[in-house]
């Protein structure tokens, strides 16, 4: 699912058009990545553009959404991509939101912010674990409270907490 506040963003991406250098960017990142698939298996080249396959595009939906005002979609997510939105917010909004998206993942799924975002004053940073700092991907924690036992597991080792 494709998201933004303004129908013109939404129209854009549903276009599916692209600067042809943009795509060898991501296509070189993913590749470097282990990534198995190349630009061509999913785009047209047309002038200076490349354009996303119709067929690809057709699988996503595409709504618009206000990130602090709607609620969340009904639906559970394996990534969410929240590139340079949160920068626009102060910290109270940005907790609210990431703590929207970290109810919206799936199990142990990721989420990546744009390159000046962070988690690092998000209320809950522990829900998450770094993956790539520079590239701000993150995967959400397997923590684990037992309250019977009053025991914190995270990752299957037993967390201890003292006061400091």
């Amino acid at each position: 699912m494709g998201t933004d506040i303004d129908w013109e963003i939404i129209n854009s991406a549903k276009a599916g058009a692209y600067k042809t250098r943009q795509i060898i960017s991501y296509a070189a990142s993913y590749q470097n990545s282990s990534g198995t698939s190349k630009p061509e298996d999913y785009t047209e080249i047309k002038g200076d553009q490349a354009v996303i396959q119709q067929n690809f595009l057709e699988k996503i939906s595409y709504k618009v959404h206000d990130l602090v005002l709607d609620p969340m979609p009904e639906e559970m997510f394996d990534l969410i991509l929240c590139r340079n939105t949160l920068i626009d917010f102060d910290t109270n909004l940005q907790n609210l939101i990431i703590s929207k998206f970290n109810k919206k993942l799936k199990g142990l799924d990721y989420l990546c912010l744009g390159s000046k975002e962070s988690i690092l004053f998000f209320s809950g940073r522990l829900q998450f674990e770094e993956i790539d700092g520079n590239e701000r991907i993150f995967k959400k924690a397997n923590w684990a409270y037992y309250n019977r036992h009053k025991r914190w597991w995270y990752n299957g080792y037993e967390i201890y907490f003292t006061k400091a």
